[in-house]
């Protein structure tokens, strides 16, 4: 299975394009600190975006993303996801395999809202992401 083989292209490409301009403008900005860009996370947020849009926004989205409907989008995400969190030979000694890329996808979502209990469900089942509900306003996180 391949990128082709599940439609996932066209949106890989867009999380592409996102991240050569935004090293573009960096560079032309004369910044001089590093960068790391996930084409393969970009298309996964454009998604999860489109899942939860209405009207104009979501029919953009989805044309973007290379899908005509939500279901399709859906079933490009759970082959992508599937894609990247798998390799074709599962055998250790398996040569030309490449790294093993791993996702894990999570939403933090201030305490004081809710999500449609809808797209709860699509986090859950198609993206397989971690949904934490945190007091955004009251305690401070810091990860190091």
């Amino acid at each position: 299975m391949s990128l082709e083989d599940i439609g996932g292209a066209d949106a890989v490409d867009l999380g592409l394009q996102i991240v050569k301009l935004q090293l573009l403008k960096e560079s032309e900005a004369g910044f001089d600190r590093n960068f790391a860009g996930s084409p393969l996370s970009l298309t996964f947020f454009l998604s999860l975006l489109a899942s939860n849009s209405k009207g104009d926004i979501k029919d953009r989205l989805l044309a973007s993303l290379g899908s005509k409907s939500s279901d399709e989008l859906y079933e490009k995400s759970s082959n992508l996801l599937f894609l990247a969190n798998s390799r074709q030979d599962s055998s250790k000694d398996a040569q030309g395999q490449g790294p093993l890329l791993l996702m894990n996808n999570g939403i933090w979502v201030d305490q004081r809202f809710s999500l449609k209990p809808t797209f709860k469900d699509v986090l859950d089942h198609v993206f397989k992401t971690e949904v934490r509900f945190l007091d955004f306003q009251n305690k401070v996180f810091i990860h190091s």
